[in-house]
C-alpha cells in the first residue's frame, strides 16, 4: 500500500553512540537493507539510537512505526505538513527512545 505523496525514495542512516563511543550505518537506500538492520536492537553498550530519516516513504514509515510501536497519532502527524510540535501519550514513556529502561 502507498499513502499518496509517500512513495519516493528514502535514505536511512542509524547512530547508536553513548559517552564513550560512537558507531555510525552506512546510509541504507534499499528497503531490505532497513528490515535487516532493524531485526536487531540497538548494541548493549548503546546509550541512544538516533534514526535518521531522508525523504519519506510510506514503507520506510511503516517499518519504523511497527518496529518502534510508534503511537498512531504520531504517524498521522508525520503524514501531515504542520510545524514541529511535541505530544506526550498516556500510554507511552517520554523516555522510550535512546534510553534504558
Amino acid at each position: 500500500m502507498d499513502v499518496e505523496g509517500f512513495n519516493g525514495p528514502s535514505e536511512v542512516t542509524v547512530v547508536d553512540y553513548s559517552a564513550r563511543k560512537c558507531m555510525v550505518s552506512k546510509k541504507m537506500r534499499m528497503l531490505d537493507d532497513f528490515k535487516d538492520f532493524f531485526e536487531y536492537d540497538r548494541p548493549k553498550w548503546s546509550r541512544v539510537r538516533w534514526i535518521n530519516v531522508d525523504g519519506l516513504n510510506w514503507q520506510t514509515i511503516k517499518l519504523l512505526a511497527t518496529k518502534f510501536n510508534l503511537h498512531r497519532l504520531a504517524i498521522e502527524d508525520l503524514l501531515s505538513v504542520q510545524r514541529t510540535k511535541i505530544d506526550l501519550y498516556s500510554d507511552r514513556k517520554p523516555t522510550t527512545f535512546g534510553t534504558d529502561p
